[in-house]
């Protein structure tokens, strides 16, 4: 598992929450995993909605629900996916320079994926500017780089999940469409079909709850 350490199991089966909406997005992380089960390879799904609405909860029990675990040692299970924060994955996927030969080569996508059936893509939309990218060439390269993997989990049919701050809509009103852009979010659409692009508009941060606001 790369790009964030998860400490102890979170099962779906064991999430619960009083609101109706965060209800219905566990309601369909649980169809996802029976839809995994039933041998839907590419079987993906969008969380989307405000900070602290449970998002990146629910996409953590999601991986845990795929687990390798030595034989006769409980304790050993850990998931089976991969876990990166958007920001994190978009700087993989620059191109590297070789100090010898000074050529640039781009990153094998296969290199961050490995064996996985599951990757967890947290918090697109909240990463900052790309390193050593031009200001106009932002957005070209962002949609490059998210179709490069979407489009490589896609035809590998490796499930993706994933967390977003922005609107999901349709593609011509979806602030997540234009983020990562219109081919990327076509490839998605496919991946994960109607109701597996949840929404939690809404829904009052946990944190601020928990915090008396």
């Amino acid at each position: 598992m790369d790009g964030y350490r998860i400490s102890s199991q979170i099962k779906l089966d064991t999430l619960d929450t009083s609101d109706s909406r965060v209800a219905n997005a566990v309601k369909q992380a649980r169809a996802w995993a029976a839809r995994k089960r039933d041998g839907y390879m590419d079987a993906s799904m969008v969380l989307s909605g405000p900070y602290g609405t449970g998002k990146t909860h629910i996409a953590k029990a999601i991986l845990w629900s795929i687990v390798d675990e030595v034989p006769g040692h409980p304790d050993s299970a850990v998931p089976a996916g991969r876990f990166y924060l958007a920001n994190d994955l978009l700087l993989r996927l620059a191109s590297v320079q070789d100090n010898v030969t000074g050529m640039v080569h781009p990153v094998r996508t296969s290199s961050l994926v490995g064996t996985a059936p599951i990757v967890v893509i947290d918090d697109v939309g909240g990463q900052q500017v790309i390193p050593f990218v031009a200001g106009p060439d932002q957005e070209h390269e962002r949609h490059a780089r998210y179709f490069k993997f979407i489009d490589y989990c896609y035809t590998d049919l490796v499930s993706l999940i994933i967390t977003t701050n922005l609107s999901i809509g349709g593609l011509d009103s979806s602030d997540f469409a234009k983020h990562i852009g219109g081919r990327a979010f076509d490839r998605l659409s496919e991946m994960a079909p109607r109701g597996y692009m949840v929404g939690l508009e809404g829904v009052p941060s946990w944190r601020q709850k928990k915090g008396g606001r």
